[in-house]
């Protein structure tokens, strides 16, 4: 729900240290659907730097990298308005990251990607659409965050520092 026209699930190999997603992109016509795999990992040097107070959450390209799409679950593919990925282009580079600050009062949130879409739109247009959606994105960022002390309670899957020790359920 992050992005409009982003589905994504969950691959095996998940664990509480690091995710594994699939991801699909609908683009508006004419430009053809695009889609991924990323890991996604917290990393511990930051975490540890700061003495717990900052935190870092990065990804790059699933090292399957194609191979990945044979990991999808049935589930997901046959759900009513699943996406296609025989009918999107594969996202050759799609790596990035969130870093979370404690400031004064909140939270500083930087937040930084890289990506090569594949095909033959002009960089320029995929700037405008990356854009486009930041707003909608940071403002999603912000409701889930709003929202954590009501959905991450007992029997939610264990959300891990990165050292490893899980976070308290509210």
């Amino acid at each position: 729900d992050l992005v409009e026209g982003l589905s994504e699930t969950w691959l095996p190999g998940t664990t509480p240290h690091s995710k594994r997603l699939y991801q699909h992109l609908d683009l508006p016509a004419p430009f053809d659907d695009r889609h991924w795999a990323i890991r996604v990992q917290n990393t511990q040097p930051l975490h540890a730097a700061t003495t717990g107070k900052a935190w870092e959450r990065v990804w790059a390209i699933d090292p399957a990298g194609q191979g990945a799409l044979n990991e999808l679950p049935a589930s997901f593919l046959s759900a009513p308005n699943a996406p296609n990925p025989a009918e999107a282009l594969w996202t050759p580079v799609n790596e990035g990251g969130w870093t979370l600050v404690p400031a004064a009062g909140g939270v500083i949130v930087v937040y930084q990607v890289r990506t090569d879409i594949g095909g033959n739109i002009p960089d320029e247009l995929v700037l405008q659409y990356a854009l486009s959606t930041l707003d909608d994105l940071i403002e999603h960022v912000g409701e889930l965050a709003a929202r954590a002390p009501s959905h991450y309670r007992a029997g939610h899957y264990d959300i891990v520092r990165p050292d490893g020790a899980r976070v308290p359920a509210w």
